[in-house]
């Protein structure tokens, strides 16, 4: 199975290689406010845009009217006209919204081809027009080079390789024992049918309080001083070390589910709309539910294993998970009541739990399986899913030193691919 992999590299650029970075990305920048202000005049006169190959023909000339353009590798400004080419089509096409002007305050990032870099060894890799440069990664890009993304995160440089790379074909047949339903939550990130309950480290927290403190010592001080662009710098730095922690904990979270489990039953939620509707957005927003999703899903499809989704209205909150009895009217559950208690038969569980175990049986139906009676009584306490440091967190099987993926999968017996399979039982 082919599939595509990303790599981030840590830079160590010397004083030249960083404000060459700068030079490539404040060029890039440069070139797609010119574009979009064509695209406007363009369209103003002839009611049509200009795409894609148009755009590559007027480089050459651009570079000649400015000839610090020539500076930054061409395969960056050629990217350029590709995202402004696939903006406009976003637009039409799906309904997006209409490209926007870009700030120096935004992302600084530039695309680079295979041919404009190679990895000199393990510590090392060689960039066109910058030169050698010593970088850090925690794994090797493995695969088909296909790609890299420059990338300013915080005052740190990063370098994304896109990779496409081969993996065994791999299927887990389902079994009844190891079906797992998965509740998506604000206060509890993750509730598993068996009890486990997965929730947000309390370093976080400190974390957005010193991003807080940057954020109101910044807004005192005055624009265009020094002591501001120091607070601009180490607000950035906080800002990264918040998202890397967070991504760092939702990898390994994620890793830890598909690794437990054959079958993932997750609900097909709304992110958007639960962020508007519950005046919630800063929390559900943080929680990262949709991203979760995504991330379990890849892992199961490299793993060889299943992911149902459950139809968005499967009502598994105000369900009885014991009697199936489901709530209505005045008698739902509101976002405040975390326990339920059912007036049918009188079960009384945690709201969480209660939902992913009715997961958990949406999905043993939705494939056909016969119920494991001992997997559907949790007690309802719940513990931590333990998640250690250094636990393998992006993708399923991935090679230690030493281990070829080959044995891995050997090792573990199994032999076809996976699927996921997503459920509608209203339709």
């Amino acid at each position: 199975m082919l599939v595509s992999k990303a790599y981030r590299l840590k830079l160590y650029p010397n004083v030249a290689q960083r404000e060459a970075f700068l030079r490539w990305t404040g060029s890039c920048r440069w070139l797609w406010n010119m574009f979009l202000q064509m695209e406007q005049e363009e369209y103003k006169k002839t009611g049509k845009f200009l795409f894609r190959y148009d755009l590559d023909k007027l480089i050459p000339g651009l570079k000649k009217d400015y000839p610090w353009l020539g500076e930054t590798p061409s395969c960056c400004l050629q990217r350029v006209a590709r995202h402004m080419d696939f903006a406009l089509k976003r637009k039409f096409q799906a309904g997006a919204g209409f490209p926007r002007f870009k700030n120096r305050a935004g992302r600084r990032s530039c695309y680079l081809t295979n041919e404009a870099f190679r990895l000199d060894g393990s510590t090392h890799l060689v960039l066109r027009k910058a030169g050698r440069i010593r970088f850090r990664a925690g794994r090797l890009p493995e695969g088909k080079v296909m790609g890299g993304t420059i990338r300013m995160v915080g005052d740190d440089w990063y370098l994304i390789v896109q990779c496409q790379a081969e993996i065994p074909d791999v299927t887990v047949p389902p079994d009844a024992e190891t079906v797992y339903g998965g509740d998506l939550g604000l206060t509890k990130t993750v509730a598993l049918s068996d009890g486990t309950v997965a929730m947000m480290a309390k370093t976080l927290r400190r974390k957005e309080r010193k991003v807080k403190r940057e954020q109101r010592k910044m807004a005192r001080q005055v624009k265009g001083s020094k002591n501001r662009e120091k607070t601009r710098r180490r607000l950035a730095k906080a800002k990264a070390a918040e998202a890397n922690a967070r991504n760092d904990f939702r990898h390994k979270l994620s890793r830890a589910v598909v690794d437990k489990a054959s079958v993932i039953v997750l609900e097909d939620l709304l992110v958007m709309a639960m962020a508007m509707a519950l005046n919630l957005g800063k929390s559900v927003n943080e929680a990262g539910m949709g991203e979760i999703r995504r991330q379990v899903e890849y892992k199961a499809l490299w793993d060889g294993k299943t992911v149902v989704i459950a139809d968005r209205f499967f009502p598994s909150t105000q369900k009885c998970s014991a009697c199936g009895h489901v709530k209505t009217g005045p008698d739902k559950l509101k976002l405040s009541d975390r326990t339920y208690r059912c007036g049918a038969c009188g079960h009384t569980a945690d709201r969480d739990l209660n939902a992913a175990m009715n997961l958990r049986r949406y999905g043993l139906e939705a494939l056909g399986l016969v119920e494991a009676d001992e997997k559907n009584t949790a007690s309802g306490e719940g513990y931590s899913l333990e998640l250690r440091q250094g636990d393998n967190a992006c993708g399923g099987h991935v090679r230690r030193e030493g281990e070829s993926r080959s044995a891995t999968a050997a090792e573990t017996g199994i032999v076809a691919c996976s699927q996921t399979v997503t459920t509608n039982q209203y339709e």
